[in-house]
């Protein structure tokens, strides 16, 4: 039996998925901690087996369904889709990145089209309830017991490829969510947006933190371990190509305030307390705060003059909504170059641990580490340096005389510049074969001219 392209792509991405969750268990119990293997028997007996078990179950329907899909598709195509609330991130940017692809394309349909959706919930639960309803208000969401069976047998049999809305589809697997090969988040308008009742609720919980709807802001999100330490119970989500320290970011803050500019530090639940020289009133730490709320976060995100980030689920509001980016820390140094037009990023330099080499992008990209998460490259012996409050502080200036000059008119004048294009170069053809979107922070390149060389 001949089976499709899409279906083998699939097949292989699921057998990857095993092979790395295999590989990660079996690294993590070697590590012997107590902890962690209480973690995992309990994951395995309250999660894993009454999943299968539910399966196993709810098999006949799920034949039952494909079936019916399958039978009615020459007049009545059904297309299934999970919509993944375990992080944030996903939850508005996947959905968002798939939708506006498909109107983008303008896949042709021979027939009518249903688009139908279900709550992917994981274990880790609903990341935030606000976002799933703004989604459920907008999409055909069927409870998830009925769906997801059809949609996990459909997956698995040949021949269900139609009946898939198609997740990212003709784009590489490994640009993952952050690249806009097709130039659509330009050309459509965001899914995913709030509605006047939600913007006007928005507006009233931000006054009462002292934010006016004419306020000046900045929203800030620095990612650390707190979260996910707090949803798994787990104490070893160290990512040294994300976590940073909130205190590289007081000095960058403290010009905000100077500039009449308020600033609100993002995020559930937080490690430190980000302290300054600055009123409470200028500067607000939702993660410290009895009012933050679901909605809050959404809406903050929503209406802010630029996004700061280190790359967090959280960020996805900016990219979902053309909010424009700032990006610090990252270690994946294409993470929105090539996804949101205003953007622009300082990334961490490499470096190799036991010589203290800096490590140039023409050589990082040669040697291929690019591809590699900065976990495994920590135990090649290649590290990370995090950006200083110095470089912070030169990047946040950039964007904020950016948002004064207009965020269109500052990158196309920057993008210009012999520097950019130099940098830009580097990076392979596949990166940006849907075009460059933001830019390398021009200040960053100037005080690291090695980077190029």
């Amino acid at each position: 039996m001949r089976v499709s392209l899409e279906y083998r792509r699939r097949l292989n991405r699921q057998m990857g998925h095993i092979h790395r969750f295999l590989c990660r268990q079996i690294h993590e119990i070697r590590l012997s901690n107590p902890d962690v293997l209480k973690q995992k028997f309990k994951t395995a007996f309250l999660f894993y087996l009454p999943n299968v078990l539910r399966r196993i179950l709810l098999l006949p329907w799920a034949l039952f369904g494909v079936l019916v899909i399958r039978c009615i598709r020459p007049f009545l195509r059904i297309r299934i889709s999970p919509i993944n609330a375990t992080r944030i991130g996903h939850l508005i940017l996947d959905t968002e990145m798939m939708l506006t692809e498909d109107k983008f394309l303008e896949r042709k349909r021979a027939r009518p089209t249903v688009d139908l959706w279900y709550v992917w919930k994981g274990r880790l639960g609903v990341s935030n309830k606000f976002v799933l309803d703004v989604w459920k208000r907008q999409l055909h969401v069927l409870p998830s017991f009925l769906l997801e069976p059809v949609d996990s047998l459909n997956r698995l049999l040949p021949g269900g490829d139609s009946n898939i809305f198609p997740y990212r589809k003709g784009v590489p697997d490994q640009m993952g969510q952050h690249h806009d090969i097709f130039g659509a988040r330009r050309a459509i308008t965001p899914h995913f947006r709030l509605s006047s009742a939600d913007i006007e609720a928005g507006t009233k919980a931000a006054e009462t933190l002292g934010i006016a709807p004419t306020d000046k802001l900045v929203c800030l999100q620095v990612r650390d371990s707190a979260y996910l330490r707090q949803q798994t119970g787990r104490d070893w989500f160290d990512d040294p190509g994300r976590n940073a320290q909130i205190d590289s970011y007081v000095p960058a803050a403290k010009l905000l305030t100077e500039k009449g500019i308020k600033l609100v530090r993002m995020g559930v639940v937080a490690e430190q307390k980000l302290v300054g020289p600055w009123s409470d009133d200028m500067v607000l730490d939702l993660p410290f705060s009895s009012r933050r709320s679901e909605l809050l976060d959404i809406y903050l995100g929503s209406r802010c003059d630029f996004f700061v980030t280190t790359g967090s689920g959280i960020d996805a509001v900016a990219h979902a909504l053309r909010v424009p980016l700032v990006t610090t820390n990252i270690s994946n140094f294409e993470r929105d170059l090539f996804l949101t037009h205003d953007s622009i990023t300082i990334f961490r330099r490499p470096v190799e641990l036991e010589t203290g080499r800096l490590v140039s992008l023409t050589e990082f990209f040669e040697t291929g580490d690019f591809r590699k998460p900065a976990e495994q490259l920590q135990g090649e012996g290649i590290g990370f340096i995090e950006n200083s409050s110095s470089e912070i502080l030169d990047v946040i200036s950039e964007a904020a005389e950016a948002e004064r000059e207009g965020f269109d008119e500052y990158l196309g004048r920057i993008k210009e510049l012999e520097l950019q294009r130099e940098a830009l170069d580097i990076f392979p053809a596949w990166f940006k074969c849907g075009g460059v979107k933001g830019i390398i922070s021009p200040s960053f390149l100037k005080r690291h001219p090695y980077l190029l060389n």
